[in-house]
């Protein structure tokens, strides 16, 4: 319920996603068909990778791919948000308002599991875009996404946007993934970095 009040508020700024990004009734099935998405999308990775990698071991997270795709689907219009959602297998009839409230459910959940689990295990997944400081993120994108999406100065400062999205890394995965992007990779011409 407290969600549920927290993403109606944060819709109630302007039409962000959709025509009317205002509906209080969130699809029933918008979870169910995330989840469906998410499996044919992990087993076309599946395959392309394994024909890549023909008698190989392969180790890979298609849930942690999904999950950063999806956000840049979120902020995608016209062709790209088209082929991302053709990626994801998105339902065609489904709405960008739907899916993100069926994403920001899930996230909600794998905070809940991740507070109340077992100190045994720990599964995070976290994604984010790093994007260009010199580009325009809509308001409500920023509202909506403020912890998926960080604007950082690629042109001004590369090395350090680099060290930055290289610590939180280094944070996500408590210290077990450290310098991911190397020296020189990301230069002033950056313009999106998208981290999973």
């Amino acid at each position: 319920m407290l969600l549920l009040l927290l993403m109606l508020v944060a819709l109630s700024h302007q039409q962000c996603l959709t025509q009317d990004d205002t509906k209080l009734q969130t699809d029933p099935k918008a979870r169910l068909t995330l989840y469906a998405g998410q499996q044919e999308f992990s087993l076309d990775m599946l395959r392309v990778i394994s024909s890549m990698n023909k008698n190989t071991n392969i180790f890979f997270s298609p849930s942690s791919v999904y999950s950063a795709l999806l956000l840049a689907y979120f902020g995608a219009a016209n062709q790209t948000e088209d082929s991302l959602k053709k990626t994801l297998h998105i339902n065609a009839d489904q709405d960008k308002l739907s899916t993100m409230q069926a994403y920001r459910l899930e996230r909600f959940f794998q905070a809940m599991r991740a507070a109340n689990g077992s100190g045994s295990y720990e599964l995070r997944s976290p994604s984010r875009i790093y994007l260009s400081n010199n580009l325009r993120l809509r308001e409500c994108m920023e509202q909506l996404f403020h912890d998926e999406v960080v604007q950082i100065n690629f042109l001004g400062d590369p090395e350090n946007s680099r060290l930055a999205i290289n610590e939180w890394v280094e944070q996500q995965t408590k210290r077990l993934i450290k310098n991911l992007i190397s020296e020189g990779k990301v230069t002033p011409s950056t313009s999106l970095v998208l981290v999973s």
